[in-house]
């Protein structure tokens, strides 16, 4: 076999393993990715969300340890790649999150290597607001010649007459005052019966990646309400749990400490502790290690 014939009996492969796993189509798409082994841990998991074996999946994970190109830039685009007509939601604390979030996977879409993997799903070459073609801005997008789209809101924004899905959230609290706010916590929870749920239909998923700074946040909420509808994966910052098939570390190990070493989270000012509330806190959720260790 010549070598050009190699080459390309190599980039069919690649092609076709980054269909299947969203690792290998974030390296693709993106090659100077650079991933620590809870990053392979959390592909995992959203393979599975991807092809509908999980329907509703939380994944708690501390600030700065990659959990949003993952989740909330590369998942997009690579659903939009499976199935060009879904439509998707992606919901972060404000607008300007949103449709970052928004031209990110635009970026994705139109990027080095993805035409490649899915040459079936393209977006219109010029951003429009109003005209006869597909819609394509900063707030959202219509893929070509397919029903599919993507759609960015902030928490209090507006989904009149939306279908969804796919409802992606990230992060719906700015930080940790924001989390500990009652009336913010009560604003989310009440936006997110309100307006989200109400624009979900019964196959539609739904992806939350938080950072949790309170047991009482939409998350706590849920788990509370309805646990039985939820996945729940933790990374913790610096591991106080039980070992688990998702997170094998040691007690008290830095989740990722080429980036974030234990004495960083060590010397910081605030840290709050919540998993260690699990061993006096009475509830269900608490009590299961839904929280998260992290340091601010």
């Amino acid at each position: 076999m010549l070598n050009f014939e190699k080459q390309e009996v190599a980039r069919q492969a690649n092609n076709e393993i980054a269909r299947r796993e969203l690792l290998q189509f974030t390296k693709q798409t993106m090659p100077t990715y650079k991933s620590n082994w809870h990053h392979v841990s959390y592909a995992n998991k959203l393979d599975q969300f991807i092809r509908g074996d999980i329907k509703n999946l939380m994944i708690f994970m501390p600030p700065q340890h990659g959990k949003s190109e993952l989740s909330t830039r590369r998942t997009p685009a690579k659903l939009l790649g499976d199935n060009p007509d879904l439509k998707i939601g992606i919901v972060a604390y404000n607008h300007t999150i949103a449709a970052k979030f928004s031209r990110d996977i635009q970026r994705v879409i139109t990027g080095e290597g993805y035409n490649d993997i899915y040459p079936q799903t393209t977006l219109n070459n010029q951003n429009v607001r109003t005209m006869d073609t597909y819609l394509r801005n900063s707030d959202e997008f219509e893929v070509v010649d397919k029903k599919g789209s993507l759609v960015s809101v902030g928490v209090g924004g507006g989904l009149t007459s939306r279908k969804l899905d796919i409802a992606i959230m990230d992060d719906l609290y700015k930080d940790a005052a924001d989390a500990w706010s009652q009336v913010k916590r009560e604003g989310v929870q009440d936006w997110y019966d309100t307006v989200l749920r109400t624009r979900l239909h019964n196959d539609s998923q739904q992806l939350l990646v938080f950072t949790r700074w309170h047991e009482e946040d939409l998350a706590g909420y849920l788990l509370k309400t309805e646990p039985e509808k939820w996945e729940v994966v933790l990374y913790e910052a610096i591991k106080t749990d039980n070992v688990t098939e998702d997170d094998p570390r040691e007690l008290g190990k830095a989740l990722w400490p080429e980036q974030h070493s234990l004495e960083t989270f060590k010397i910081c000012k605030r840290t709050t502790l919540l998993c260690l509330i699990a061993s006096t806190n009475k509830t269900q959720h608490q009590k299961k290690g839904y929280c998260c260790q992290m340091a601010n």
